[in-house]
């Protein structure tokens, strides 16, 4: 606004005259010309006649006028606008008189006169005006021109004291302190060649002694002083030069030797030069800052040029080092807000220097609120940089600074000053800039700016790089989330493909034991660092939910590297079924294993395991381990184990999240495979069962039995073979046979045939045989069951891990099957019961192949006692009986001898009255008889009157060692007892050990007792026949008799005749 001002004022051309600044300065006299016709010569009077002054002051049209000495006169107003400017006077002769038409003459010169008086004011105000706006437009251009403040003050002085016709002129700046003026530019007139020089020596005046100074300074206004001192009068102009309305300095003109009244458009056109001049120096300064503040943009661009560019704390702590040490500083640090648990704000030094290395504060040192106010005050307001230009007083401090941290930065740090420059990142406060000396020192705006400028920038970097890296990190989250989906959603297509449980681990391996182009993984965070990774399946689970056994079904042992060879994809990826089992007894460490983390196990905790055996140890070479748990809900399914040969050895937090996510689905994968191979198994056993009950319905013999069996136990494929054996029971003594036997083809095997006997007793087998329990053991060098003759016999026959299924018979375990493996294993349940299932559908066909032969036996048994019956009631005649008997029974039941003893009439000697063969009839030529109650069968048979059996005559004390019958194995002799008397004994015997049951016993018995019968009855008939012979011989002669008498004593009878029931003489 004030340049439009000055501006419109400047170049005003209106005809109304402008209003000038009130200037203190007496108005010149006005003036008056005179013209004489007698001399011709136009003169200056100094005072105007009073008829003028009349004329003037009447405001009346010309009048006439006679002085007094007779002259006459005609004066006319010189009217401009209505206003009188002038008189317009004619003087006559004496004695002359004007007429009206002179007058009006006058008045029309008058008018004509005042017409060009306004014409040449006019053309001479254009002139003046022209030669003001040249000057002024010259001057322009010169300030215009530059920018260079002295030269500004250069062309403003020699303007001014040319346009002024000065003698000296001096251009004044004000000072800081409002003090003094202090010359910049000085220029006097030399009056000897009237060039303008500069002054000899620049000029410093104080305000308190220059009363015009001084009022300048309190009324900056355009200042004319006349000095009528008489040595040398003169005149001092005064011009204040202000920029934006505040006053910076003066412009003195002086004019000497006399006393000049400047008009006021000289004055005014003065006082626009001084305008422009402001302008200039105001765009100078401007500039000046201008550049200055390009040149601190610059400088602060740099730095935060730099700052952007830092990568870290300590390049950024550097750009704040290098910035600040060219002031002069002593200490710098950056101090981070942090806040602790319980809410209290401190600040953390991040970053410092100190010129001292012995007064450095360390990184990471703590300031907590609790101690100082000054950690929190910078979070109210005002949010501007606190400043103390003094430390040792304490009456002149930041109210924000407490006295306890400023005696700490004066007793400990030695500081003089501080300047202390919170950060904020938007509103909020984030941490401070501290800069320190130790020494007195003024901060310059300057300075502070950058400071202020290195805080925000500081703070901003800070949290930029704090930002880079978060972005940075969410970009390797999601590039790592993007290989880690593509790396899970391969691994999850491999394991939903699997078939087999090594498949599982082969991916694994795969994901992330082997690099690209063998892997799935392509960063490999941990590619050849593992150097084993198995899986073990939980066999069983402790009462606390840890796994008490593990079986390892699947391992993987990274590959010796081999020279001039690149290894195929199919060699490092080589996957073994070892099936090796572990316990909580060999590896007390699996008590560490949880549900909930992977376990990392150290080389302490693997010895165990590597010292059980170099040969079974599946963990390979491995110093340090890590356990995954594969868990369907709180069931423990498994574990799966990544190792390395490297003690130090740990899987990354992202690996570990992997390996966790794919394990879950692993876990879900080997369990559906386990369901599926349990499927087919149970399948594969089903029909196996199936086959192995359809072939057992169509055999006849046991021997059939037995290679159905086997062919049965063949297919599960165990790697030794299998064999049945069967108890041989005697009286106490058990040995079992060997009755058949199947070896497992690709090998030698001893050669073991069937028929083989062992004695249980020897072997210490006694304990185990009839237990009907399942004997299983892994190793049988280990088991502290057997004995060792039943190791060494197990060892010759090559077997070290079997299964011991026993085979019923009649309730009672009568026999095993043995299936064996020539190595240590475990058996699987399911196929121990698959092996038990087969020994009862063996104990099965067993058990009814004897019910069948039983029945047909019982059958046949009865049938021979029947026909034995038969020829017993048939036949009445003793001898024919007894022999008839003992060959039907010799021959129906396939006895090695059959004889019939008879107790004597003594009751002391049972006697051979029958017996079959050859060595029957030497019996009975012998007259071969036993004694009743002696040791013999038969002598007990008929003495107890109950059936004995001998089941293995060799071993039987009661048996009588007959010479004739050598071969005789078994022996029983029925007692004959006939009316409750035993009357004799059936004896029968085998060549087979155990030929008489129970049931032969019953059957044999009760034909027994239906024989003793028989020769009671044919006895009895025998008796009957000799009493009915006697009775008859003594009738005959008692009829004899009595005819004799009758006919004797009797009288003759004519006739006789039926009378009811008796016969009764005609002559009764």
């Amino acid at each position: 606004r004030d340049n439009l001002e000055e501006i419109r004022i400047l170049y005003n051309l209106r005809r109304e005259k402008d209003q000038p600044r009130p200037v203190h300065q007496a108005q010149p006299a006005e003036q008056s010309i005179v013209f004489d016709r007698e001399t011709m010569t136009i003169h200056e009077l100094r005072e105007l006649p009073p008829e003028a002054d009349a004329v003037l002051s009447a405001d009346s049209p010309a009048v006439q006028t006679i002085r007094d000495d007779q002259h006459a006169e005609l004066l006319a107003p010189i009217t401009l606008y209505g206003q009188p400017i002038g008189v317009l006077g004619i003087e006559a002769e004496p004695n002359v008189h004007w007429h009206r038409d002179d007058l009006h003459l006058v008045e029309e010169v008058s008018q004509q006169v005042a017409l060009a008086i306004e014409n040449a004011t006019l053309l001479e105000q254009t002139r003046q005006r022209s030669q003001e706006l040249s000057l002024l437009f010259n001057t322009s251009r010169q300030l215009s021109e530059t920018v260079d403040l002295h030269e500004i003050y250069r062309i403003a002085a020699n303007q001014m004291i040319d346009y002024l016709d000065g003698d000296d002129c001096r251009v004044l700046l004000l000072n800081h302190d409002r003090t003094h003026f202090v010359e910049v530019v000085g220029r006097t007139r030399n009056h000897q060649t009237g060039e303008v020089e500069d002054t000899p020596a620049p000029l410093t005046e104080t305000v308190d002694d220059s009363p015009s100074l001084r009022q300048i300074l309190q009324s900056p206004e355009v200042m004319v002083e006349h000095f009528s001192h008489p040595a040398m009068p003169n005149t001092v102009l005064y011009f204040p030069l202000q920029v934006r309305k505040n006053l910076t300095g003066v412009i003195r003109v002086t004019y000497e030797h006399e006393q000049r009244h400047y008009s006021a458009s000289e004055l005014q056109l003065a006082r626009a030069i001084v305008s422009q001049t402001a302008v200039a120096v105001e765009n100078a300064q401007l500039l000046e800052r201008t550049e200055q503040a390009l040149r601190e943009t610059q400088h602060l661009y740099e730095i935060s040029r730099a700052l952007v560019e830092s990568q870290d704390i300590d390049q950024v702590f550097q750009v704040v080092l290098d910035t600040v040490k060219s002031y002069g500083i002593d200490r710098v640090s950056i101090s981070l807000l942090e806040r602790e648990a319980d809410g209290t704000e401190k600040v953390r030094i991040v970053a410092n220097w100190d010129r001292d290395s012995s007064q450095i504060l360390p990184v990471g040192s703590e300031i907590s609120a609790k101690k100082f106010s000054l950690v929190k005050a910078f979070a109210q307001p005002p949010f501007t940089p606190l400043i103390s230009e003094d430390l040792t007083r304490p009456d002149r401090q930041d109210p924000r600074l407490d006295d306890g941290f400023r005696r700490f930065m004066v007793e400990k740090l030695n500081a003089v000053t501080l300047f202390s420059a919170p950060m904020f990142v938007g509103t909020e406060y984030k941490g401070v800039l501290s800069i320190t000396t130790r020494r007195p020192h003024v901060y310059s705006p300057t300075e502070r700016r950058v400071y202020q400028t290195l805080a925000d920038q500081v703070i901003i970097a800070l949290e930029r790089q704090r930002l880079l890296e978060e972005t940075r990190q969410a970009r390797d989250r999601a590039e790592h989330a993007l290989a880690e989906t593509e790396l899970l959603y391969t691994a999850t297509r491999e394991l939903t493909s699997a078939r087999h449980p090594s498949d599982l681990l082969a991916t694994l391996v795969a994901s992330f034991a082997l690099p690209e182009p063998y892997g799935f993984s392509r960063s490999g965070p941990i590619s050849g660092k593992i150097t084993h990774m198995s899986l073990a399946v939980v066999k069983s689970v402790t009462e606390e939910g840890v796994p008490a056994e593990l079986e390892f079904i699947a391992t993987w042992n990274k590959p010796s590297p081999r020279k001039r060879k690149k290894p195929t994809t199919r060699e490092l990826l080589k996957i073994d079924t070892p099936h090796w089992r572990v316990g909580l007894t060999d590896w007390p460490c699996l008590e560490k294993l949880s549900r909930v983390s992977i376990t990392t196990f150290d080389s302490d905790d693997i010895a165990c395991v590597k010292s059980i055996s170099a040969k079974q140890n599946p963990l390979g070479r491995v110093e340090r381990i890590a356990a995954t748990p594969l868990l369907i809900g709180d069931q423990w399914l498994g574990v799966v184990f990544a190792g390395s040969d490297t003690p130090d050895f740990s899987l990354p937090e992202g690996v570990s999240h992997q390996i966790g996510t794919l394990t879950g689905q692993m876990a879900m994968v080997l369990q559906n495979l386990q369901l599926l191979e349990e499927t087919q198994e149970s399948l594969i056993y089903s029909e196996i069962l199936s086959t192995l009950s359809q072939a057992l319905i169509r055999v006849d013999t046991e021997e059939e039995i037995y290679q159905e069996c086997l062919k049965a136990v063949a297919q599960t494929h165990p790697p030794r073979g299998a064999a049945i054996f069967m108890y041989d029971d005697i009286e106490g003594t058990v040995d079992f046979l060997l009755a058949d036997i199947w070896n497992a083809p690709g090998k030698d095997w001893p050669d073991v045939a069937p028929g083989s006997r062992y004695s249980a007793e020897e072997l210490g087998l006694v304990p185990m045989l009839k237990t009907g329990e399942t004997v299983i053991t892994p190793d049988v060098s280990t088991d502290e069951r057997f004995t060792d003759h039943l190791r060494a016999l197990l060892g010759l026959m090559r077997i070290r891990g079997m299964v011991a299924v026993p085979l019923w018979l009649k309730r009672e375990v009568n026999g095993f099957i043995l299936i064996a493996s020539d190595e240590p294993a475990e058996f699987d349940p399911d196929a121990v019961r698959l092996y038990e299932n087969i020994g009862r559908l063996v104990s099965a066909a067993l058990e009814n192949l004897r019910l069948l032969e039983e029945a047909e036996y019982r059958a046949q048994l009865l049938q021979t006692a029947a026909e034995v019956s038969q020829a017993a009631t048939g036949e009445l005649d003793l001898q024919t009986l007894l022999n008839r008997a003992v060959n039907l029974v010799r021959e129906r039941f396939g006895f090695y001898h059959a004889s019939i003893f008879l107790v004597d009439d003594y009751q002391k000697y049972a006697v051979v009255v029958a017996s079959t063969g050859q060595v029957g009839k030497k019996m009975l030529e012998m007259g071969h008889k036993l004694a009743v109650g002696g040791k013999s069968i038969v002598g007990t048979a008929t003495a107890t009157a109950k059936p004995h059996i001998a089941l293995d005559v060799g071993a039987d004390a009661v048996h009588f060692n007959n010479p004739l019958l050598p071969n005789t194995r078994s022996e029983m002799a029925l007692p004959l007892i006939a009316r409750g008397k035993v009357i004799g004994a059936l004896d029968v015997q085998s060549v087979k050990a155990n030929a008489f049951s129970e049931s032969d016993v019953t059957i044999l018995q009760s034909m027994a007792n239906q024989l003793a019968n028989a020769i009671e009855a044919a006895r009895a008939y025998a008796e009957a026949q000799k009493a009915l012979d006697d009775i008859k011989r003594l009738q005959q002669s008692q009829l004899q008799e009595a005819w004799e008498e009758f006919v004797r004593e009797q009288l003759p009878t004519y006739g006789y005749r039926l009378s009811g029931n008796q016969i009764v003489p005609l002559n009764e």
